[in-house]
Parts: C-alpha cells; sequence; structure tokens
C-alpha cells in the first residue's frame, strides 16, 4: 500500500482506530493517449502521464458511468487526469482507500476542470448475509450491482431473504419452479440480451446446488445448508 494513502491516517491507526476504506464512486475506462489528445488532454498533462506510467505504455482514464448515478462531482465521459496532484496513468491510480474527498483535474467537454470528488465508503459494497439458491447467488442490492430481483418463486412473494429460505425449504429436489424475475424499477426484466422475459423455469438439485445461507461473521462467512421440510420428512421415516 502507497505511503501516501497512509500517513494522514497515521495517529488514527496509533491510537488503535481502523479508518474506513473509500471505494472511487465511478467506473472508467482506459483510452488512447491519441484519443485523449482529441478529447483535450495538453501535451503537460500527456507528459506526466507517461512519465508515471512508464516503462509501461500511456493511456487515459474516462468516466463510463457514476455509480448510482449519483452527483459526487464528475460525470459520464469525464476525463481523469490527476487525483490530489498525482497523474492518473494506471488503473491502480483510481485508489482511494482511506479519503472522503480528493481533488481532481478532469477534462470536461474539452475544457480542463478541477472538482472535489466524494468518494464512497467500501461497506455500501460489502453484505452481511445472502443466499445461494438453484446455483445463484442472491444478496440486497448495492450501489455497483442494481439489476434484477427474484420478486415471486411459483407465485409466492420473495421480498426479502427470510421469506425466500421459507419458500425454498417447502421444495423438494428436482421439482421444477418458476422465477419472477423484475428489474430495480418494476420494468419486466432483461437475461441475456433478450427483452419481454417476467419469469425464468429452473430446477432444483440438493446435490449439486443446494441452498445456503451465508453470514458474515468478523471478517470471515459461514456457510449453513438450509434443509427441505420434505428432506427432514425422508430423514425421519428412514429413522423409523
Amino acid at each position: 500500500m502507497a505511503i501516501y494513502w497512509i500517513c494522514p491516517h497515521l495517529s488514527k491507526i496509533l491510537q488503535g482506530q481502523v479508518p474506513e476504506a473509500q471505494v472511487f464512486p465511478a467506473k472508467c475506462e482506459a483510452i488512447t493517449i491519441e484519443e485523449a489528445r482529441e478529447r483535450g488532454l495538453s501535451e503537460s498533462m500527456i507528459e506526466a502521464i507517461s512519465k508515471r506510467s512508464y516503462p509501461q505504455q500511456p493511456s487515459a482514464y474516462i468516466v463510463l458511468n457514476v455509480i448510482a448515478g449519483q452527483d459526487r462531482g464528475l460525470r459520464k465521459g469525464d476525463m481523469l487526469c490527476q487525483l490530489d496532484g498525482r497523474a492518473v496513468a494506471r488503473g491502480s491510480d483510481l485508489a482511494v482507500p482511506f479519503t472522503d474527498v480528493v481533488e481532481a483535474k478532469i477534462v470536461r467537454d474539452g475544457t480542463e476542470h478541477t472538482v472535489n470528488i466524494t468518494t464512497l465508503p467500501s461497506g455500501d459494497f460489502t453484505f452481511e448475509s445472502a443466499v445461494e439458491f438453484c446455483g445463484a447467488f442472491i444478496r440486497r442490492p448495492v450501489l455497483s450491482c442494481r439489476l434484477f430481483f427474484i420478486a415471486a418463486v411459483d407465485g409466492q412473494e420473495t421480498r426479502d431473504e427470510s421469506e425466500l429460505l421459507d419458500v425454498a425449504k417447502t421444495l423438494e429436489d428436482k421439482q421444477e419452479i418458476t422465477l419472477s424475475v423484475e428489474s430495480k424499477d418494476g420494468r419486466e426484466g432483461r437475461i441475456s440480451g433478450i427483452s419481454g422475459i417476467r419469469s425464468i423455469i429452473v430446477q432444483t438439485n440438493t446435490e449439486h446446488f443446494p441452498t445456503c445461507q451465508i453470514v458474515r461473521a468478523g471478517f470471515l462467512y459461514e456457510v449453513n445448508i438450509v434443509r427441505s421440510d420434505h428432506d427432514r420428512a425422508i430423514e425421519s421415516v428412514d429413522d423409523i
């Protein structure tokens, strides 16, 4: 970890405090220096990026989208030149582990600007619990993943994790079930590029894809297999 990330927080670390890690609030893509020059990147900035990236081929970075569409000082299409005075020449330069706000030089619509960018707490990207169901990993929506959710299983609403587990406990092995899949804003889902899909049919398989509940325990996660009521009934009969 770079020393300039740690120095501002040494006093907290020496006092036994753990600084909260932060995440850069945008998805970015590398472009060539030629493309960057056409977009208005100055020759002095190109020189700074080239020096920082040496001996690798220099690249510039543009913003594809701002996470969760939040106004954090960035816009789609902005080209990143510097963060806190350091040229942005590679993906690792976008790391902002313990900084709430960074000063950035950007090129927007061909003109250079200086903006303050508000970062995101890394806790927004973690989860306390999740469920593996029919081979799918299901968790609460986070800022970096707001696509589709399972609204119902065989017509039974699954508004949260506990309701999904309750339904899973009623299912038999090798049973075909229908999942109602909806997008976050309630519009019908798009799966594998196919529009208009409101439901998909899957089959349970307790041998290869058992239902599991994954729960955070400190820095680790515990995985608990969820047994169906049907499996428990079979085990009871076998015991007799």
